[in-house]
């Protein structure tokens, strides 16, 4: 189980990973073959049965230590630290990443730098200093023929892209032209998951209050057709995963808060299931804060029974607890969410000079740190707060 694991790795942590630079090479060939048949077996539990993954994953790890390093040595200590980011623990998570990039080979370096940064380092480094290491994975993925990771890559970028304030028409350009790229390389995950995205940017630059009355139902993905391809399909899992995510996101961003909430209950995002189903998921951060921002709007209406109105606002404090873990556990990418919410729960407990100052800081370090989707955010609810509890109008405009 996750917490045993957890318990008896991190005593060795520092040993394993002080070890590993001291092994031989593997000398037999069939030891190379079965290492590198478990590498594969990680890469298909991450997908479809994370019950096995850690098994997979830490029998590689085993191995290695018991017969030495091989060309799949990168990837497998990449995949210890994705198992390490899934229980919480990120400083260990980032030791393992660290001493695989130092053992890539020109085969495994693309994957291994993919799996470091998408999957690790983005909770400990700033989104932006991750851009231009994945965006030299791709060009590697693209150059070894690795185009499944290599379309990866490029959608990571993209959310960075969405993340770091480009304009919406560049980004739809991108998506636009990434996708015809993953349909004409037979790519139909990434392609699938990158659509969704493209839909999601659609709906934002539309100016037509009719074209944004359907999330994610519009000129480029068919809502019901993809629900009917990938709900109940189980080599589709990710997928649907994915799509659930996209639609809460979408919702939020055009405040249909109720069907946010409709979507976190039936995928219970209360219970970190995205976290559980794809372990070092980048958007995880966002998605809590989105949550959490829609419990507490549908906690401020007049019209909520109290029964749900409590249940919300519990939700919406354990979607604060975690980003206020990471935090602490120096998750610098959700640094500017925890006082963004802390600022809503103050604004509704009518703290108004503790809510000031939350809102603030999170304008502040959303800026340092270059998440202008989220600064954004922060300005909008900022000023919400001032028009409907502080009933300072000119402060409103200001923020608006």
């Amino acid at each position: 189980p996750p917490r045993t694991m957890k318990g008896r790795a991190k005593l060795n942590v520092d040993s394993i990973v002080s070890k590993i630079p001291t092994l031989t090479p593997v000398d037999d060939e069939h030891d190379a073959w079965a290492i590198d048949l478990i590498n594969q077996l990680a890469s298909c539990t991450y997908q479809c049965d994370k019950d096995l993954l850690p098994l997979a994953i830490l029998k590689g790890l085993r191995w290695t230590l018991n017969r030495g390093t091989c060309a799949t040595t990168a990837p497998i200590l990449a995949n210890v630290g994705v198992l390490f980011v899934g229980v919480g623990d990120f400083q260990s998570a980032k030791k393992f990443a660290d001493v695989a990039l130092t053992m890539t080979t020109s085969e495994n370096r693309a994957r291994t730098v993919f799996v470091c940064y998408c999957l690790i380092a983005h909770r400990q480094l700033p989104l932006a200093s991750c851009k231009k290491p994945i965006f030299s994975s791709y060009e590697q993925c693209m150059k070894v023929g690795d185009l499944e990771t290599a379309f990866l890559c490029f959608g990571f970028i993209l959310v960075l892209s969405v993340a770091g304030g480009t304009k919406l028409s560049l980004i739809i350009e991108d998506y636009e032209k990434y996708t015809n790229v993953m349909r004409l390389h037979n790519q139909d995950k990434p392609m699938l998951i990158t659509a969704m995205l493209w839909q999601l940017v659609f709906n934002l630059s539309s100016t037509s209050p009719s074209s944004n009355s359907n999330v994610l139902d519009g000129e480029i993905l068919d809502l019901q057709a993809t629900i009917w391809k990938v709900k109940d399909a189980p080599e589709h899992a990710l997928e649907w995963q994915h799509l659930s995510r996209t639609r809460a996101i979408c919702a939020f961003w055009f405040d249909d808060f109720d069907l946010v909430c409709d979507i976190m209950d039936e995928s219970q995002f209360d219970r970190f299931i995205p976290e559980k189903e794809t372990p070092g998921y980048v958007c995880a951060g966002s998605l809590y804060t989105y949550c959490a921002l829609a419990c507490l709007s549908i906690v401020q209406s007049r019209s909520i029974r109290r029964k749900l109105r409590y249940k919300r606002r519990r939700q919406a404090q354990t979607f604060y607890n975690k980003i206020k873990e990471w935090v602490r556990k120096g998750n610098v990418s959700v640094q500017n969410s925890e006082p963004l919410i802390e600022a809503e729960f103050n604004s509704i407990d009518g703290k108004r000079l503790q809510a000031q100052k939350n809102f603030e800081k999170s304008i502040l370090l959303s800026g340092r740190s270059g998440i202008s989707n989220i600064q954004a955010l922060a300005h909008e609810r900022y000023a919400i707060h001032h028009q409907t509890k502080a009933k300072n109008i000119n402060e409103a405009k200001y923020h608006y």
